[in-house]
């Protein structure tokens, strides 16, 4: 399995973001992601809900609201911290991650005959 980098976005919504961040390590095999959370200036900080493991979460104090920037800075914070990963998911918040989701998605991109490596 490929290493992903996983980029989420989150805003307030605390019971949807931990819904989201429990599916993706119940469905997602451990090894294969490292997950950025980029908090966009949230009412109760989301790091202070975060569990231990390859979770990296970075806090912005005042939102921009323009969610592309807040998009933009987690890629850059997830390769500062993680390094580049063999691929790069973006998340929303309010998901729910199903058993194989992201080796499906690494499959679909890897038969994909437009793809750019």
């Amino acid at each position: 399995m490929s290493l992903v980098n996983i980029c989420m976005i989150a805003k307030d919504r605390p019971r949807l973001t931990q819904q989201t961040i429990s599916s993706l390590k119940q469905n997602t095999p451990e090894g294969s992601y490292n997950l950025t959370i980029v908090d966009d200036g949230s009412r109760v900080p989301i790091v202070s809900y975060l569990g231990d493991g390859n979770v990296f979460c970075v806090r912005l104090n005042r939102s921009k609201g323009i969610v592309g920037f807040a998009r933009n800075f987690a890629i850059r914070a997830a390769e500062q911290y993680w390094g580049r990963g063999d691929f790069l998911v973006t998340l929303d918040n309010d998901l729910f991650c199903l058993p194989g989701w992201l080796e499906q998605m690494v499959q679909v991109f890897l038969r994909h005959p437009y793809r750019r490596l």
